[in-house]
C-alpha cells in the first residue's frame, strides 16, 4: 500500500510490513514490581478488526464514539478499531476528579454536546463508566469494554473506505480558559501533522518513545501513541498515576527501555528533581534520551536548569531538554526548536504581554521569564496539496451544529 493517505491505511500497512514487532509497551506497577504488555502490530491490527465487526454490526460508522481508557494498550486499540470500522472516535478523560468532580463534569458536557451513543471503555473501568452514564440523565447510551476475551470476530470485519477528508478523530480541547471545544480532526491533518512532528523533531524508525501522559489529550495520544506508529517504531507507556507515586519509575523505563523521545508537563521534571534520590540517580542512564519533550503546561527555566544538574550524573545532556508547545486547535504540534541546540531564556515585559505582544522586560527583575529554543519559531505548515496549508483545514467547531448544551 503506496504512500498511504489516511491513518487507517498507515495502520495497515505498518501490520503487513511488522507484524511481528511491538507498536506498543504498556508498564503496570504493583508493589515493588513492574509488569510489561508488549502488543505487536499484528495483534493491534487482530483487535482492532474484531472491534470494528462488533462497531459494524451495531450500524455504528459515521457515528461518534467516547473513548475512555485509563489503559494505553486498550485505547490504542480502541482507536484502531473505530479507524477499521469508519466510527469518529472522541477520547475523553475518565469520569471523575475529586470532590468536585472536574472530569466528571467535562465528560458529561463532551457526551452530550456530541450525541454519542457508544461509550468504548476497558472491563476494568467499565462499572465506573457504566454509573456515570446511569447518573448523566442521557437515555440510549452504550457502554462496550472492548478488552474482553474473544469481543467480535477479527475475520468478519468489513474494510471500509476511508477518506482524506473523512474524520481521523474529535479531539475536545483542555476547557481551561473556556468550555472544551470539539475540533475536527481529518485524516489529512493528522497525516500532515505526522509529518510535521518527524521534520521538526528529526524522529526515525529507530527512536523510541516514552512518557506517562494522559490518552485523552492531544499530547499523550497524537505524539506518544500514534507518531511511533506512524515512524514504524514503538512506545513505552506507564499510568501518570504510577508516574506520580513514584517519579523514578519513570526514567528507570527511559533507561531500560532506551527511550530517546519522550516527556511530561513541566510538574513531571519539578516531581522527578525533588523526589529521586542520588542513591536512585546513580543506577540510571540517561544518556540515550536525546528529546525530553516539556509541554503541555507552562515551561519554566528554573525546572530545567534544575533538572539538567539533577540528573547530569546520569549522562542526561542539558541540550535534551526540548520546550515546545500545541494545542488540539492545530492538531498538535505548534512551535519547537531544533534538536540538540540548548535552550535560551527571554525575561519578557508583562506589561506588552497583556497587549499581546512580546518584547523584552526593561529590568529583568521586574519581568516574565520564558523558556524557548535559541531561534524559537512557529512550525510551518505542512501542505499536502499545492497551495494548501493544513493548518487551514483544522476546524475548530461545536460537534452538534455548532450548538452548546
Amino acid at each position: 500500500m503506496p504512500n498511504p493517505t489516511t491513518f487507517t491505511e498507515l495502520v495497515r500497512e505498518r501490520t503487513e510490513a511488522l507484524a511481528g514487532a511491538d507498536v506498543h509497551i504498556e508498564l503496570s506497577h504493583r508493589g515493588g514490581g513492574v509488569a510489561a504488555r508488549h502488543m505487536t502490530y499484528a495483534e493491534l491490527d487482530r483487535r482492532a478488526r474484531g472491534i470494528a465487526s462488533v462497531l459494524q454490526d451495531r450500524g455504528a460508522a459515521g457515528t461518534p464514539a467516547l473513548l475512555l481508557y485509563s489503559s494505553t494498550a486498550d485505547f490504542l486499540a480502541a482507536y484502531a478499531g473505530c479507524l477499521y470500522a469508519g466510527v469518529v472516535a472522541v477520547p475523553a478523560p475518565l469520569p471523575g476528579g475529586g470532590p468536585r468532580g472536574g472530569r466528571t463534569d467535562r465528560v458529561t458536557s463532551v457526551l452530550r454536546d456530541t450525541g454519542a451513543r457508544l461509550v468504548l471503555t476497558g472491563s476494568a473501568t467499565a462499572p465506573e463508566v457504566s454509573q456515570w452514564l446511569a447518573g448523566s440523565l442521557l437515555d440510549g447510551v452504550t457502554c462496550l469494554a472492548t478488552d474482553l476475551s474473544g469481543l467480535g470476530d477479527p475475520d468478519a470485519w468489513r474494510p471500509t473506505r476511508t477518506r482524506p477528508d473523512d474524520l481521523a478523530f474529535l479531539q475536545y480541547t483542555s476547557g481551561s480558559v473556556s468550555d472544551p471545544r470539539g475540533v475536527m480532526v481529518s485524516h489529512r491533518n493528522l497525516m500532515a501533522n505526522q509529518l510535521l512532528l518527524q521534520q521538526v523533531l528529526g524522529t526515525t524508525q529507530a527512536d523510541r518513545f516514552g512518557g506517562c501522559s494522559r490518552t485523552s489529550t492531544t499530547w499523550g495520544s497524537i505524539a506518544h501513541l500514534l507518531h511511533p506508529v506512524w515512524l514504524g517504531s514503538h512506545s513505552v507507556q506507564m499510568s501518570p498515576v504510577s508516574f506520580v507515586q513514584r517519579p523514578l519509575r519513570w526514567l528507570q523505563a527511559v533507561d531500560a527501555y532506551g527511550v530517546t523521545v519522550g516527556g511530561g508537563p513541566n510538574f513531571c521534571y519539578d516531581l522527578c528533581t525533588t523526589r529521586v534520590t542520588d542513591e536512585e540517580i546513580a543506577g540510571l542512564d540517561l544518556s540515550r534520551w536525546r528529546l525530553a519533550l516539556n509541554g503541555a503546561e507552562p515551561v519554566r527555566p528554573a525546572t530545567l536548569d534544575a533538572f539538567a544538574k539533577r540528573f547530569a550524573p546520569a549522562g542526561l545532556r542539558a541540550e535534551a531538554l526540548y520546550p515546545c508547545y500545541g494545542l488540539a486547535e492545530a492538531t498538535l504540534l505548534v512551535s519547537a526548536g531544533a534538536p540538540g541546540a540548548p535552550s535560551a531564556t527571554l525575561t519578557a515585559d508583562p506589561a506588552v504581554l497583556e497587549q499581546g505582544r512580546l518584547a523584552p522586560a526593561p529590568e529583568p527583575a521586574a519581568g516574565r521569564a520564558r523558556r524557548s529554543a535559541p531561534s524559537w519559531k512557529a512550525a510551518r505548515p505542512v501542505s499536502c496539496a499545492p497551495g494548501t496549508s493544513e493548518w487551514s483545514r483544522t476546524e475548530t467547531c461545536m460537534s452538534r451544529a455548532g450548538s452548546r448544551n
